[in-house]
């Protein structure tokens, strides 16, 4: 069964100015034409959608020029069904990526009852494999990150063919404030691991690790808690010259799609001595690594929450 759209979800797009992102793109009508180059843009921007996360595409709303409102949608700008059909525009898709996209769907969106204005969304799935752009004799691979489509680079391209062969598994954290009061400002650490891929994950490992600034700086700039601070089967805990360090591991198998929150057992305290910490040369950071099964373990970082 086709999924429901029509103006009044399309509205809800604009009147809440919904911005675009790496799944979320906004083409006027202008972005449908005959031309060899509008027909690579499309080939380009559908392929990019695949090769990334997948997700919307909409053919006949514009977003805004300003600056200020750059990538959210001003109004509808129809298209015109009567030049460019759904028929048209699957060709084009189909004709111009390889290998070709499979999934993907088209839903003609009436606009103005009694018209041939229509918006087109187009539902891009995430591939299992790298898609080219052929018209034109590009034969280059895009991927959209954030609000563009870019030329892929070696390893991206690796990446994804190798979507169907290794697991794709993410880890987010988050701060969810406790107490905001004086000087005092206590956090729960939210952490979700996320499986991504299509495969079953047996084996998932994240290590990650936070400063103690009372030892970088020798102030009470800022005095850390781990709440519990204990060791167990999954969980271990320890603290290091100048930061703590926790390495979890998981107990059980992440299904495809399914995400798991692991940071229920973690609670920091901070303790803000704010002109102390206005000082400090540079704001700490969490630093991580990801590992689950073959996949190539991931890492990153991200800044300590600061309340001023």
């Amino acid at each position: 069964m086709e999924k429901e759209w029509d103006q009044e979800i399309i509205q809800h797009y604009i009147d809440n100015g919904i911005e675009e992102s790496t799944g979320l793109e906004y083409k006027g009508a202008d972005s449908l034409d005959k031309s060899d180059g509008k027909k690579k843009e499309i080939a380009k921007d559908v392929s990019g959608m695949a090769n990334a996360s997948g997700g919307l595409i909409f053919y006949g709303i514009q977003e805004y020029q300003e600056k200020s409102h750059k990538h959210k949608p001003e109004k509808i700008d129809p298209i015109d069904r009567t030049q460019y059909s759904k028929e048209w525009l699957e060709q084009v898709i189909a004709s111009n990526i390889q290998p070709p996209i499979s999934g993907f769907t088209i839903y003609p969106v009436p606009i103005n009852t009694g018209t041939d204005h229509v918006v087109y969304v187009v539902e891009v799935p995430q591939s299992m494999t790298a898609h080219q752009v052929t018209q034109n004799k590009d034969y280059r691979y895009y991927i959209r990150l954030n609000f563009e489509v870019i030329p892929m680079e070696d390893y991206q391209i690796r990446d994804v063919m190798n979507r169907a062969n290794k697991p794709d598994v993410v880890v987010e954290f988050k701060y969810i404030v406790i107490t905001d009061i004086g000087s005092i400002h206590e956090y729960k650490l939210g952490i979700k691991i996320i499986n991504k891929s299509h495969l079953l994950v047996n084996h998932c490992m994240l290590e990650f690790s936070f400063p103690d600034l009372k030892k970088h700086d020798g102030s009470d700039a800022v005095m850390y808690e781990v709440i519990p601070d204990y060791s167990s089967d999954k969980i271990w805990v320890k603290k290091e010259s100048g930061s703590i360090h926790v390495v979890y591991r998981s107990d059980d198998v992440l299904f495809p799609k399914q995400e798991k929150e692991i940071g229920d057992i973690f609670t920091l305290q901070y303790k803000f001595n704010r002109d102390i910490f206005n000082n400090l040369n540079r704001y700490p950071k969490i630093k991580w690594t990801l590992y689950a099964d073959d996949m190539i373990p991931k890492n990153g970082e991200m800044s300590v929450p600061h309340c001023f």
